[in-house]
Order: structure tokens, then sequence, then C-alpha cells
């Protein structure tokens, strides 16, 4: 299988001056999973501007996932669509967690500008601004995924906000000198291969792995393999797995009449489970 990194190449370690009044703050949860509560930790937490103080150390007023070892998401709305040329999501508890943010549009096109292996941060907390080309849309929505999985720990998010310039100032007391500022033309994207396990990967191609929106089925597809629904002439069949606890369980081919010789079933297949 494939996993995609991304090295933020020309990393700068600077104060990003920021006025408070030009950010704009997450006005309304448009969709979470995985939320610690709906009262504690809720994603209701991250709303508005950063208020988890005195940062570093765990806070009700910040979001968690229900585990400390796990994924969880949350997709915010804003008030005001706007362009937006950075992101800003403030890491107030056990920073380097984030491992995707993407961005929608008003019409609900969605556009991935950070993906990352979470890890481990020295800081206990973070400021994480994602710099990109001003974009010709604006932006109605930002997602935010965490993956603690690789990075154990009760990871927590105190606000995410969209800008459309350069700024100058302080957004919280203290994470000055650890804002990660990456330029979005010097973002390299590599690709690398990763086995999973025998249940997963075979002697055959596997290859496009899809996960759910829960983070719990694995859809991929393989290539010539006996169990295709056109034995090894099937040029791509789709395979299902699941994740119960840590582990996948041994990938199955859903058979007919999902699955038939029609080349485009898999795209299909991905555009349902991924809207």
């Amino acid at each position: 299988m494939k996993r995609v990194l991304i090295i933020l190449a020309g990393l700068i370690l600077l104060p990003i001056m920021v006025k408070a009044q030009e950010i704009q703050w997450a006005s309304e949860v448009d969709f979470q999973f995985n939320q610690f509560s709906e009262t504690e930790y809720s994603a209701e937490k991250i709303l508005g501007e950063p208020d988890a103080a005195p940062y570093g150390q765990m806070s009700k007023n910040a979001f968690r996932i229900n585990a400390e070892m796990g994924f969880g998401s949350v997709t915010l709305r804003y008030e005001n669509p706007q362009p937006v040329s950075q992101v800003i999501v403030v890491e107030s508890y056990l920073p380097g967690r984030v491992s995707k943010i993407m961005l929608y549009d008003k019409d609900d096109n969605s556009y991935t500008i950070y993906e990352t292996k979470p890890q481990s941060h020295t800081a206990p907390f973070n400021v994480l601004a994602v710099k990109i080309d001003k974009t010709p849309y604006a932006v109605q929505k930002v997602a935010v995924h965490l993956n603690t999985y690789t990075a154990k720990g009760w990871a927590q998010i105190d606000a995410v906000g969209i800008c459309e310039g350069e700024y100058e100032g302080e957004i919280i007391p203290g994470a000055a000198t650890s804002i990660a500022v990456a330029e979005a033309e010097e973002i390299v994207i590599i690709a690398e291969k990763e086995r999973l396990s025998d249940k997963i990967n075979t002697k055959y191609l596997e290859s496009k792995p899809v996960i759910s929106p829960d983070g719990k089925t694995l859809f991929f597809a393989r290539k010539n393999h006996p169990e295709n629904v056109g034995g090894k002439r099937d040029d791509q069949d789709i395979y299902v797995s699941d994740l119960i606890g840590k582990e996948w369980t041994l990938a199955l081919n859903p058979g007919k009449p999902l699955m038939t010789n029609c080349p485009t079933a898999y795209a299909q297949l991905v555009r349902m489970e991924t809207r």
C-alpha cells in the first residue's frame, strides 16, 4: 500500500504576527467524528477565538478525540466564506497529531492542502500555520483530521482560523517561536510503499487505497487476482477490509452485483464512500 507524506521543505520557525480581527475563526461545527463526548472536549470547543489557556496542558475549552490512540476529525463552517492564503490551527496540547487539512468551497468541492505523518513535538503546544497560494475560490469549510495512532496522546485543538493575507502579531502567548510556516510551492509529495500484512498485501498489485470517513474501513483495488470476478484476466476489483482494534481484517472481494468487469466500478464506490 502507499502512504502519502508531505515534507515541509524550507521549514521556517518564526513568529506569525496576526491581528485577531483579521483572522476568521470557525463559527459552526458542520461534522465531527469520534469526539470525546457531546459536552466535554466536544467539537464545539473549537469554535471562536483561542481560549484554552494555560496552554500545554489538558483543557476543557479544547477539542479532543475519544481515544489516546485513534482517528478523529472535525469539519468547521465559517460565517463569511472568503479566499484563503493561510489556515491556522491552534494545537493547545500535544501538537503534531494533525494529519490532514482540507478546504471546501461554497459548492462543497474539497481541496487537500496539508497531509503528513503525525509525530510528537517537543513543545507542549503549537500554532500550525499552513500557508498556501491564495485560493481562487471562497473557503466555506475547513476539515482537520487527527491521528493519534502513530503518536499516542490526548491531543487537543483549541481553534481553527482562516485568513487572506500576511500578518504580524502574536496568536497565542508563548507560541511565537514554534509556528511552522510552509510555502505551498515548496511542499514535496513523496509516495512511499508500506506493507501492511498478508491480509491486505499479496504478490498481486494492490493500489488506490481509500479509507472511509470513520477510519474503520479500507477499500483498495487488486489487479489480476484469481478471486477477481473476471479471474486473473480481470484488471481491477475492489477489496474491502475492516479495522478491528489495531488490525485490518482479511481483505475480501464483495463480488456481484457490486463487482463487474466495468472499469468504473471502483471510482463509483470511492465517490459513495467519501462523500
